[in-house]
């Protein structure tokens, strides 16, 4: 994948604390070593205050000759997820993605660096922030890094809970599920004889004090359509792509019926047959996604 790096000009991290802490301290070696007259005074004024100095000064130049490099982004995010990216740096230095964890870059080393992107969609950027302290650690300069991709990263919805109600709700079938063998739980009865215990409910055999047995349900059509409308708050629009995704797994694994996604993608409705849950996943990713705040 192509990118594009643009650069910030490097800026310190609480630069007045160390500056004026250490402004006294080359103003008293300057008078001492004036007042004494001795030249091993002054050489060593001068040593502290050129290390001072170099220990203020030197992190801007190691971080504007700083380059980074991507060796390796994956071709799917997955939000809430920790997502490696592979860096390369030409200087030791920390970086940060868009608030996830730090990582540490050794120079012309293949690092990972993590990123967790919060919600669905896709990305044309990312925006980095190296930082250093070195050589003596006195004060942190930081310089933020955005990359622009010459195409959108998707960032796909996790897998969640498969939602009963919410599959019966965005389906186009008023009765969705019929009486089976195995499939989705919907309630206990009696046990009787020729019963496998394999289907036994313990839980609840145990609260009413008699052996209870598992049954089950499966999609009575066997076309399943789930119409997906991303519309809300940002974390209510996530929520509602986990439940998707979850539900579109269950259903998969089930394989008792063909499932369907509906999205709307450029405001124009789009329907695709399911057959893996990544495909679903990107087709979610692709789709308009309407924040309401």
């Amino acid at each position: 994948m192509e990118y594009k790096i643009d650069k910030s000009f490097p800026r310190p991290k609480r630069f007045l604390g160390p500056a004026l802490g250490t402004a006294p301290l080359m103003l008293a070696l300057i008078g001492v070593a004036r007042a004494s007259g001795s030249g091993w005074v002054q050489v060593i004024g001068a040593i502290v205050s050129a290390t001072v100095l170099l220990g203020i000064l030197a992190p801007m130049v190691i971080i504007l000759r700083n380059k980074i490099f991507i060796e390796e982004i994956p071709h799917f995010l997955v939000a809430k997820n920790e997502n490696f990216i592979s860096v390369k740096a030409t200087k030791t230095c920390k970086v940060e993605i868009e608030r996830s964890p730090v990582s540490y870059l050794t120079p012309n080393i293949r690092s990972s660096v993590i990123f967790i992107p919060n919600y669905l969609g896709t990305l044309s950027l990312i925006n980095l922030t190296i930082s250093t302290a070195a050589p003596f650690g006195i004060v942190w300069w930081y310089r933020k890094i955005t990359l622009t991709f010459d195409r959108p990263l998707l960032v796909l919805a996790p897998t969640g809970s498969p939602d009963y109600n919410y599959t019966v709700e965005f389906s186009e079938f008023e009765q969705l599920w019929r009486p089976s063998s195995n499939g989705q739980i919907r309630g206990a009865r009696d046990y009787v004889y020729g019963d496998s215990l394999r289907n036994a409910n313990w839980k609840t055999s145990a609260h009413v004090g008699k052996l209870q047995i598992k049954e089950f349900e499966i999609p009575k059509s066997e076309i399943i359509t789930i119409k997906a409308d991303l519309y809300g708050s940002l974390d209510e629009i996530e929520a509602h792509a986990e439940r998707i995704v979850g539900t579109v797994q269950y259903l998969l694994k089930l394989n008792q019926c063909e499932v369907f996604l509906q999205t709307s993608r450029n405001s124009a409705p789009k329907i695709e047959r399911i057959q893996t849950l990544r495909q679903a996943q990107i087709q979610l990713a692709e789709s308009d996604i309407t924040p309401t705040n």
